[in-house]
């Protein structure tokens, strides 16, 4: 377990770092979108994992996965706030993620892992986050669509 949490962590520092060269680069959302498509991966791989050195390697993906959504987030947050709430919305984010998001995945996770196993409930966990991704590029665009008819007015 130290080890699996030593490697994440480093593949957190690395992302971390780099940060605010991949949000000028790529912006929030399309850092938000591979990040969720890496988590997708990341919890299939998890799936099919057989034996424990294999999940040092997934574990490397961690970064791409927590940090760079966690940092894609909470800019974008501040960026969709009003004046003066970017602390706020940050504050939000961080209550719905940690808080609403732990209890609530805890609680399927927990629900999965007794019904279906813990390969299944990897599984389960893929798709859900494959359905928020759908959800981010549906949102993107509807917003897009109704930037251009407002444009149109």
């Amino acid at each position: 377990m130290g080890l699996s949490l030593s490697v994440a962590t480093l593949s957190e520092v690395a992302i971390f770092f780099f940060a605010e060269k991949l949000l000028a680069r790529w912006g929030t959302v399309r850092v938000l979108a591979i990040s969720l498509a890496a988590l997708a991966l990341r919890l299939l791989a998890y799936s099919f994992i057989d034996s424990p050195g294999w999940v040092l390697i997934v574990q490397l993906t961690h970064g791409l996965t927590f940090s760079a959504l966690w940092v894609a987030g909470v800019a974008h947050a501040k960026k969709l706030a009003p004046p003066g709430m970017g602390a706020t919305a940050q504050g939000l984010l961080t209550g719905v993620y940690f808080g609403v998001g732990g209890a609530a995945g805890a609680a399927a996770g927990g629900f999965l892992y007794q019904t279906v196993g813990p390969f299944a409930m990897y599984r389960w966990a893929a798709l859900w986050v494959m359905a928020g991704l759908v959800i981010l590029g549906l949102s993107r665009l509807s917003a897009r669509s109704t930037r251009a008819e407002s444009a149109q007015s």
